[in-house]
């Protein structure tokens, strides 16, 4: 049975903070120029994947050491590139640790939430004309081009975004890009990010004429029987709180499962880490009210969620594949 304790949170940060590393050297490789970085600081990950990138911010900070002026100063430092210092912080810090960003001019400024189950072998793909295949090398350019059109239904200004970004992240180390199709026709793109036992199912999407039709349930069950050949034990995925998401409903209650459209229960992990930045001097930081701790699986200025950076102008919500696409994407 999975506990939601500091060790779950570890190993869900760290999951996702590599994935988000591997993202960035992907970048370096592809495009030199961008000056795609990354360093441990503080037993945390900070990478900088681009000044307007969702990628750009802080993994586990404060949750494997203490967070000090020091760690901080040196984040700091590392973002001095035309960005804001965008940190991810677990509760599991403490209240000392979230004082301490206070102090410094921190605030929250978005909220995502992180579920997980136990990954185990699911049974058959119950849709006969559904085939859901590994891209191989020859196909990156096809899994980019449907994983851009599937995302940029909703925002076409977004579609060469997603195009370059669907690139690098089939190009990143440890990343399994899967297609599905039905009758032939590939509709849906997905990928899957493993670190140390830890599966990260990312953004999946389906071209709007082929949804409603299984792609997505048949994805998420080839995704979860990939990570348990590998001998992965957790499974993962972030996405906004209240919204839809293509691969699950978003969860209703604290502890309550949520029905992925295979039927697989996943759960809110009482791991959460809030997204902040400095805000200008002069202006007073405040918390709202839900930062009380009202309950052990409420705490900070998340319950049972993650706060995440904001979107930069004319860029999505991290939920969206654009923001979902590194982590996982998301």
């Amino acid at each position: 049975m999975l506990f939601s304790d500091l060790a779950l949170s570890r190993r869900l940060e760290r999951a996702e903070g590599h994935a988000c590393m591997r993202f960035a050297a992907a970048r370096r490789q592809l495009f030199p120029e961008l000056g795609a970085a990354w360093i441990e600081c503080g037993g945390g990950l900070a990478v900088f994947d681009g000044v307007d990138s969702p990628v750009t911010q802080s993994f586990g900070l404060g949750i494997f050491e203490e967070l000090t002026d020091e760690v901080l100063d040196a984040v700091e430092r590392f973002f001095e590139r035309g960005t804001a210092a965008d940190l991810e912080v677990s509760p599991f810090a403490g209240v000392a640790a979230l004082g301490r960003l206070c102090r410094r001019n921190y605030q929250p400024v978005e909220v995502s939430s992180v579920l997980y189950r136990a990954v185990e072998q699911p049974g058959p793909n119950p849709a006969g004309n559904i085939q859901v295949r590994i891209a191989g090398p020859e196909e990156s350019g096809l899994w980019s081009e449907v994983n851009a059109r599937a995302w940029s239904h909703d925002h076409p200004e977004l579609l060469e975004f997603l195009r370059r970004a669907g690139a690098i992240s089939i190009a990143r180390e440890h990343n399994v890009a899967f297609l599905a199709e039905v009758q032939g026709e590939v509709g849906a793109a997905a990928s899957l990010c493993l670190h140390e036992g830890v599966a990260l199912f990312g953004g999946a999407a389906t071209v709007p004429e082929l949804r409603r039709l299984g792609l997505q349930r048949a994805l998420m069950q080839e995704r979860m029987r990939y990570a348990f050949s590998r001998n992965c034990d957790v499974a993962m995925m972030v996405a906004e709180p209240g919204s839809d998401s293509s691969e699950t409903p978003s969860a209703k209650a604290s502890g309550s499962p949520t029905r992925g459209p295979n039927g697989a229960a996943f759960f809110r992990a009482s791991r959460s880490s809030a997204a902040i930045r400095p805000i200008p001097p002069g202006n007073k930081a405040r918390v709202p009210n839900s930062a009380a701790v009202r309950s052990p699986a409420r705490i900070a200025v998340v319950r049972i969620a993650r706060c995440l950076p904001a979107a930069p102008a004319g860029l999505p919500p991290r939920s969206s594949p654009a923001r979902a696409t590194p982590n996982a994407a998301r």
